[in-house]
């Protein structure tokens, strides 16, 4: 792999785990992992738009776009029409929302706590609005607002967030466990 990987992001909250997980990862050179880009929103139109553009300004670059699996499991053509124009850029989904993929990082008891209120709630088949959805994450972490994580983040918190995804089959981030890999083959190192 080539480094940094471009990184289309749907929001600022994905910029900013980007950010975070660039101070706690780099290459086994000591290159910078990621640079994060923002959407501004996870339609096709915008992250096309945002991928031609970063593109011609990098056009050698590896290209990963990291976006919540929700509007693309509500409406499946938008997923066909991301397909047909992301061109050789690897799709990156948190399943279903970016708060869900907080939660990995949590304490196992407190993930499987927050699993079954989506389980409840039907969230995993039929994802919830942003504002339902955030009113259910604030009972957790009452002080959490858009763009920034409840948490610092930390090796042993990535590393728990590893083993999480190990342990359960409900929430998915394709994007950690594609980091996950490149630490197994050595690609990129802990900081």
């Amino acid at each position: 792999m080539n480094f940094p990987i471009l990184t289309i992001c749907e929001g600022a909250s994905e910029v900013n785990y980007i950010q975070l997980l660039n101070r706690v990862i780099c290459s086994s050179d000591g290159r910078t992992v990621f640079v994060p880009r923002n959407a501004n929103g996870g339609s096709p139109k915008k992250i096309i738009s945002t991928l031609k553009r970063e593109r011609n300004q990098n056009r050698k670059i590896a290209t990963w776009i990291f976006l919540d699996e929700d509007i693309y499991s509500r409406d499946p053509s938008l997923k066909s029409a991301l397909e047909e124009k992301k061109g050789n850029a690897t799709l990156q989904f948190s399943r279903m929302n970016f708060e869900d993929t907080v939660m990995l990082h949590e304490p196992y008891e407190k993930l499987i706590e927050w699993i079954q209120i989506c389980k409840n709630h039907r969230h995993f088949s039929d994802p919830l609005h942003e504002d339902e959805h955030l009113s259910l994450f604030k009972e957790h972490f009452p002080d959490y607002h858009k763009r920034e994580l409840p948490f610092e983040l930390t090796n042993s918190r990535l590393e728990r967030a590893f083993e999480n995804l190990k342990r359960q089959n409900d929430i998915k981030f394709s994007l950690l466990s594609s980091v996950e890999q490149l630490l197994t083959t050595r690609e990129i190192v802990l900081r």
